[in-house]
């Protein structure tokens, strides 16, 4: 699970990069049109929150302990006799 993660947060800022990045590019050589400019601030905040959450995730997750591929805890025993007889 841990490198599918990164796999996946590899592919979203990759793409989140070279939309931002188009979509800059589109707006300086377009002198501030109104739609460029829509177009590279919803880019650049998909980059921005992107590395945001990358961030935020991969502190949760290390201090968890999942990043060091230890697994959940067992239910406790009178946990699981309630959670099966309902």
């Amino acid at each position: 699970m841990r490198n599918s993660f990164w796999n996946c947060v590899a592919v979203k800022l990759m793409s989140a990069g070279i939309s931002a990045g188009y979509s800059v590019v589109g707006l300086l050589d377009s002198g501030g049109d109104r739609l460029a400019s829509y177009a590279a601030s919803r880019s650049v905040a998909l980059l921005i929150s992107t590395f945001i959450r990358v961030w935020a995730r991969s502190r949760t997750a290390h201090r968890l302990g999942s990043l060091g591929g230890s697994r959940r805890a067992a239910p406790h025993p009178e946990r699981l006799q309630t959670l099966t007889a309902t």
